[in-house]
């Protein structure tokens, strides 16, 4: 019996301490700019209190989509089988997206500067046709792009061998 491999992977969770790390600022610092005007001791700073307010509001928004992305982060699934690529994720609903790997032509690493920093990157697969699968944030994506490529490889040999089905 031939061992089959596969390669699970899922979203880095690095780059959403970032995220959270820039939204918790933000919140401190309209906290603080809404104490500067609440107590008013320095007479030279005149903040508005309806600054502070929505400011400090909009900040909470703000922090709930970073832990909205984390939460979906963590139900995202990505699987690379010697037939397939697959990509799960959803909260409430679960949602899949498949392609054959032999119908895989290329694949393309996309890296914004957050992410050059942590080395993690988004992976594309594109096919022939218009299915694309994207899998974000993966870790070492150039390391994870040649893994793939070889099972394409080995993928669009099987298919050479066995001939096309009928």
């Amino acid at each position: 019996m031939q061992e089959t491999k596969s390669i699970i992977l899922k979203p880095s969770i690095r780059t959403t301490a970032a995220y959270y790390a820039l939204a918790l600022s933000i919140t401190v610092l309209f906290i603080a700019a809404t104490i500067i005007e609440i107590t008013n001791r320095f007479k030279t700073i005149h903040l508005d209190t309806n600054f502070g307010i929505s400011g400090f509001l909009m900040s909470l928004f703000i922090l709930a989509i970073v832990i909205g992305i984390h939460l979906w982060m963590k139900s995202t699934t990505y699987m690379i089988t010697e037939r397939d690529a697959q990509v799960r994720y959803g909260l409430i609903a679960d949602f899949e997206n498949c392609i054959q790997l032999r119908a895989v032509t290329s694949i393309r690493v996309t890296q914004g500067r957050l992410q050059r920093i942590f080395n993690i990157g988004n992976l594309t697969l594109y096919t022939g046709s218009l299915p694309i699968l994207i899998f974000w944030d993966i870790d070492e994506p150039e390391a994870r792009k040649e893994e793939i490529w070889k099972l394409v490889a080995k993928a669009k040999k099987r298919l050479a061998i066995a001939g096309p089905r009928r």
